[in-house]
Parts: C-alpha cells; structure tokens; sequence
C-alpha cells in the first residue's frame, strides 16, 4: 500500500513539473519600444521576439506604423533543437522615424497559428516637435542697409 501511495505522490509531484515545461512549448510574442517619447528627426526602435514550440505560425502581422516612416528593417532567427523539443526562435527590429510631432499609436503585432492567435502589446508614442526643426523665424520684408 505504501508503495502505490509513494508511487502515485511521485507522479503528481513529476506532472507538476511537466506542465510549466510543456506550457513554455507554446507561443510566445514580446514587443517592446526603446523610449516612448521622442522628438521629430529622432529614430525609435521597434523590436519583436517570437519563439515557438512544436506549434506552427500560419501569419504574421506587424504594425501598420501610422506617423512614422520605415527607415530600416532587419530580423534575424535560429532553430534550437535538443532531444525530441524543437525551440524555433526570431527577432524583427523596425528603425522608426515620425513623420511629425503628436501622439500615436503603435498596435500589436499578431500572430495566426491552426489552434489560436496570438498579440503583442500596443505602444502609444509622444513626439514632440524638435527645437533643431522648427521653422525660420520670418523676415522683416523692407529691411534697410545701414552703412556707417
């Protein structure tokens, strides 16, 4: 009896263990910006990383940018495989400039698998007019040239 209670304490004990491991094979997507207020001319970064399990990514969706221009993009991805778990890895980054001063909002990047979809968060962006770009004072029309 004692050998059935032991063994069935083991096993519960062993399954509470092996679901947070089976929990991480599922999707992950992480979004994040480099600073959330910025001036116009200055660059913001946009960056994803997604990982994933057994489970297959079917579409992805970034952000459509409104207020900013895509000055640079790049992404990077590896495949981790070690016993029968494959871990398949990837990093997008966005170079972002804003287009002009004001409030925007950056949404989530969305992920489409067969079982379920998955999003990142959203970001909303203060840009504030730069004091290096504002526009030239106006001229006095008329002005006169003094010569002493």
């Amino acid at each position: 009896m004692d050998k059935i209670r032991n063994l069935r304490i083991i096993t519960i004990v062993l399954c509470l263990l092996i679901l947070p491991a089976l929990c991480l094979a599922q999707i992950e997507i992480k979004a994040e910006v480099d600073k959330q207020k910025i001036a116009t001319g200055e660059e913001l970064v946009y960056k994803v990383v997604i990982t994933s399990g057994s489970e297959a990514i079917t579409s992805l969706k970034f952000p459509d940018f409104k207020g900013f221009s895509v000055i640079s993009q790049a992404n990077t991805s590896d495949i981790n495989i070690k016993g029968n778990a494959e871990k398949v890895g990837a990093i997008y980054i966005f170079i972002l400039l804003p287009e002009k001063a004001g409030t925007f909002s950056i949404g989530p990047t969305e992920i489409k698998t067969k079982k379920a979809t998955y999003k990142s968060v959203s970001f909303q962006i203060e840009v504030a007019q730069s004091s290096g770009s504002a526009p030239p004072a106006p001229q006095a029309e008329n002005q006169e040239e003094t010569n002493l």
